[in-house]
């Protein structure tokens, strides 16, 4: 109840209440609080995403995502990750799964980047309160560990990606907006 109140899953079920139901938005409000009668109110937990204006491109280059490694990113995810970071090494997870990944620098995990393909995680931004492990019906996510990076040691690693339902749950949860599925 908490979770569904408190994120982005509240506006867009509110949303969907409005039009399927044809109430006012204050109907749906009050019919949402009677869903989630046992939700903790938390001020202010939904992320507002800073909106800044693109740097001009050089002609013939990419716009490109540099990231040092000594603070956390604030979200959202950047939705152009691949136009803006060079492809790294994939990683191979415990399923024998290969992950994909964008602007990973070296092995010591101060910089690690966007892992995966089409269940995108950009790493530098999670902070791996496990809300899109929790979420997932068909277990993408596991937690793994990653010392070295400033905005959390563990994170939630997409050992099932290929098992993707593509419903977007993960996406909806996730705090910091870390997350952006591309459905295949």
């Amino acid at each position: 109840d908490t979770i569904l109140r408190n994120t982005i899953l509240s506006d867009k079920m509110v949303e969907s209440l409005t039009s399927l139901e044809k109430i006012s938005e204050n109907q749906a409000l009050i019919k949402l609080e009677e869903l989630t009668p046992l939700a903790q109110i938390v001020p202010d937990a939904k992320p507002i995403a800073k909106i800044e204006k693109p740097k001009p491109a050089v002609a013939g280059k990419k716009q490109v995502i540099v990231r040092d490694g000594e603070e956390a990113i604030p979200g959202p995810i950047d939705i152009e990750y691949k136009d803006k970071m060079d492809q790294s090494a994939p990683f191979k997870t415990s399923t024998g799964n290969m992950v994909q990944t964008w602007g990973r620098v070296g092995a010591d995990n101060k910089v690690m980047g966007v892992w995966g393909e089409f269940c995108s995680v950009d790493f530098d931004i999670c902070v791996a309160d496990g809300a899109c492990i929790d979420a997932c019906p068909v277990g993408v996510y596991d937690f793994f560990e990653f010392s070295g990076n400033v905005a959390s040691a563990k994170k939630p690693l997409q050992i099932n990606e290929p098992d993707c339902i593509f419903c977007l749950a993960c996406e909806g949860v996730c705090p910091p907006q870390a997350i952006k599925i591309y459905p295949q």
